[in-house]
């Protein structure tokens, strides 16, 4: 089972999806990270999860109203930097994963994602919307295309979104996940993983029902096994 840092790993004074977020997940032993990614209003891919900046800056501003010159000179707790995706995938190891949640249904986004990962191994596009990820394979991307499954998710989603838009995996969220759940999408020749397990125990729940991936934010010893 691969185990991927929920928006790399915060501890001490790193901020989610920064980029020693993502160091700090592979010096846990972790198999990789799933980030976020969006446009901003200049089209540069940006690593941010949150449409606006509320949360993590106290302002207002929607990140695709800002330039990425804008983003660029605003500082997170500790310092940090917003990044873009390719200087993440600057410093990126190969041999690690990145799981790439793309937070947006435009066009444009899944075709620079595609580009700025050209290449590269061990990569996996998720989204909640079948859409980007459909965007993307006509932009040649030959990566696995995941989709996310929560509570939010439609009927159709969850029984057979993934084989309809032939998809090779899902990512359901931890709380809806049973044993039995994972074999019907082993069955129908799907990848399955469980986001966001926040424990050992969680994470060992997971390990039960045989998934083959976790998003977490703790790093447990075996991680990586």
């Amino acid at each position: 089972m691969l185990a991927f840092g929920h928006r790399g790993l915060p501890k001490g004074d790193a901020v989610e999806n920064t980029i020693p977020a993502f160091r700090n997940a592979l010096e846990s032993g972790l198999d990789g990270v799933e980030l976020d990614v969006q446009l901003t209003r200049d089209h540069e891919v940006v690593v941010f999860h949150d449409r606006d900046l509320r949360r993590m800056f106290g302002r207002y501003e929607r990140v695709d109203t800002l330039t990425w010159r804008q983003l660029a000179g605003l500082r997170l707790p500790g310092g940090g930097k917003i990044p873009r995706l390719g200087d993440v995938v600057d410093i990126w190891p190969t041999g690690s994963w990145l799981c790439i949640d793309l937070k947006g249904i435009s066009e444009t986004l899944a075709s620079a994602c595609v580009e700025i990962l050209r290449g590269r191994p061990s990569v996996i596009l998720s989204s909640t919307d079948p859409r980007p990820l459909l965007h993307a394979r006509r932009a040649g991307s030959g990566y696995e295309h995941v989709l996310g499954l929560s509570a939010k998710s439609t009927p159709f989603l969850h029984l057979q979104g993934a084989a309809h838009y032939r998809f090779q995996g899902v990512h359901i969220d931890h709380r809806l996940t049973t044993a039995a759940i994972v074999e019907r999408y082993h069955g129908q020749g799907l990848k399955v993983g469980v986001y966001t397990t926040k424990s050992p125990e969680q994470l060992a729940r997971a390990r039960a029902f045989g998934v083959d991936r976790v998003i977490t934010t703790t790093a447990p010893a075996g991680a990586a096994s």
